[in-house]
């Protein structure tokens, strides 16, 4: 009970043919999951370019450079900017309702967070998926100081009050941030995340703008 010569090609038609169109439909889909790999595992070592500029809306847009396109990862009827980047991690702020906020992005999954609702929140750094930021904290007399603000990845702290405290970067486990004293002298500090320990460094107006190297 075999089959037959000519049964045998009628099996083999349908076959080949859906075997064809599987062929050419499936290099496009392998290359996207393939680049979309190649980008994950490129982020493990290396950071892709970002920038922001005027998108189709007239706003501003933040974006990553990968194989030479963009890609546009905001879209909003307001302005996004000042985007930094470390690993698959991109922070940048928002200007909604006439205030900044902090939105933090994660490049292989392209999920958006806004770490920020409230207040003025500028100038994000991040390193290993978290984020520091200067945050306008109301003072009685109506005065806006800038403070420090920290993102350890599921949580927001306020890391400085008091003195005003500007320019953080953040590296590993160390914060730093300029902070500038009653008399108006200038101070380096560098925090420890994992011993929640602040250390003056130096003090004089260069350490406005400290930077955590190493």
């Amino acid at each position: 009970g075999g089959l037959t010569m000519n049964q045998a090609k009628n099996w083999l038609v349908p076959l080949t043919i859906s075997g064809l169109i599987f062929v050419a439909v499936r290099p496009a889909f392998a290359q996207i999951i393939e680049g979309q790999a190649n980008l994950a595992q490129y982020l493990t070592a290396n950071n892709v370019e970002v920038g922001s500029e005027a998108g189709n809306n007239g706003f501003r847009q933040v974006y990553y450079v990968w194989n030479g396109q963009k890609n546009f990862i905001t879209s909003g009827q307001y302005t996004s900017a000042n985007p930094a980047t470390k690993g698959e991690y991109i922070v940048w702020m928002s200007q909604i309702n006439g205030s900044w906020q902090i939105f933090l992005y994660n490049i292989p999954s392209g999920e958006t967070v806004q770490l920020t609702n409230t207040g003025n929140n500028v100038n994000p750094k991040i390193d290993k998926g978290m984020v520091v930021w200067e945050g306008g904290v109301n003072l009685p007399a109506g005065e806006a100081s800038w403070q420090i603000f920290f993102f350890d990845g599921t949580k927001v702290v306020q890391l400085t009050s008091g003195d005003l405290s500007l320019n953080p970067d953040i590296e590993g486990d160390y914060i730093s941030y300029g902070r500038r004293d009653i008399t108006g002298t200038w101070r380096s500090v560098v925090y420890s995340i994992s011993k929640n320990q602040i250390q003056e460094v130096t003090t004089g107006i260069s350490y406005k703008k400290p930077k955590v190297k190493g």
